[in-house]
């Protein structure tokens, strides 16, 4: 095997690393886009509502709409809704805590 063969196939695998890496970096800027959106929005609506007392199917009803508004898609609604249940009531007692 010629060193030049070994350099051929060293850019080839630097190539695909670097190719692999945009991806992962683009999948994990989205998601992070996505989540911002929909932290947004739990915000808005906090401070848009002043009674948020709410039981845990509220939660769930709520919670799937504003991630639709952040364009999650309905199979990563299901996978990620108890996690964002969580993470909304955190949201709002923040908001509440800020308020008072």
């Amino acid at each position: 095997m010629s060193i030049e063969t070994v350099l051929a196939w060293l850019a080839v695998a630097c190539n695909l690393g670097l190719v692999a890496f945009a991806g992962f970096f683009a999948r994990w800027y989205w998601n992070r886009r996505r989540w911002r959106q929909f932290e947004a929005a739990i915000q808005r609506w906090a401070r848009d509502t002043f009674n948020v007392d709410f039981k845990d199917d509220e939660w769930k009803c709520l919670v799937p709409m504003k991630l639709s508004d952040a364009e999650f898609t309905p199979a990563e609604i299901l996978h990620a809704l108890d996690m964002a249940v969580l993470v909304a009531k955190g949201i709002v007692a923040r908001e509440e805590r800020g308020a008072a």
